[in-house]
């Protein structure tokens, strides 16, 4: 118990040691966390509590505010972050990591955007004779990258650039044509022509037929 106590007055000394400088302290915390930090790692680090730290922001408005629009801004920097790697999947030309004779390029020589579009890289050493006389003669490599038709699907659907379109072969109407019918005059048939295309084969014609031996 006494251990715990001496632990929780070091706590709360470093604590109350680092907000002597409130301003300071508000602006590293919001600055860390912008840029996709977290508080938890920022109390580890600092060897405090994270509920003092929590307590500390929270009791004034200011720091409040200003907090909870780092963790907003912390949101946008992650999606910003998640886009920048579709592009380097989606955009990737496969050039860039090959040497001007056809060779692959040192991996410690692979641009950024190279270096994230792949997804493996396989070394197979070659080797001739055996026993004494084995040696390498060369190796053989294999890159491989992540799906780039997938990658451009997902980053155009982030930019909106695909509308999705599910084909069925039941007779339904189409949204399309559910909204058509929804304005002025053709509302009613509209109306009829969607009652049609859901009833069951024939039973129009039924109805029809009934009606003709009727007023025959």
């Amino acid at each position: 118990m006494d251990k715990l106590r001496k632990i929780r007055f070091e706590e709360i000394s470093r604590f109350n040691e680092i907000i002597k400088s409130p301003e300071l302290i508000l602006s590293i915390i919001c600055t860390h966390i912008s840029n996709g930090g977290t508080l938890v790692t920022l109390a580890e680090d600092w060897g405090v509590s994270f509920g003092d730290l929590t307590n500390w922001l929270h009791e004034d408005k200011d720091r409040d505010r200003r907090y909870i629009k780092s963790l907003k801004d912390r949101d946008e920097f992650g999606n910003e972050r998640i886009l920048k790697e579709l592009r380097s999947l989606a955009l990737i030309d496969i050039r860039r990591i090959f040497n001007e004779d056809g060779s692959i390029k040192n991996i410690i020589d692979w641009d950024e955007a190279s270096a994230r579009a792949v997804a493996a890289v396989e070394v197979d050493e070659l080797f001739e004779g055996s026993g004494r006389e084995r040696k390498q003669v060369g190796w053989t490599k294999r890159v491989k990258f992540w799906n780039k038709t997938k990658s451009l699907e997902l980053l155009g659907k982030n930019l909106k650039m695909f509308v999705e379109r599910h084909d069925s072969d039941k007779k339904f109407a189409t949204l399309e044509e559910l909204v058509v019918g929804s304005f002025g005059e053709d509302e009613s048939v509209a109306s009829r022509e969607v009652k049609q295309l859901n009833e069951p084969m024939g039973k129009t014609d039924n109805k029809n037929s009934s009606d003709s031996d009727g007023n025959s």
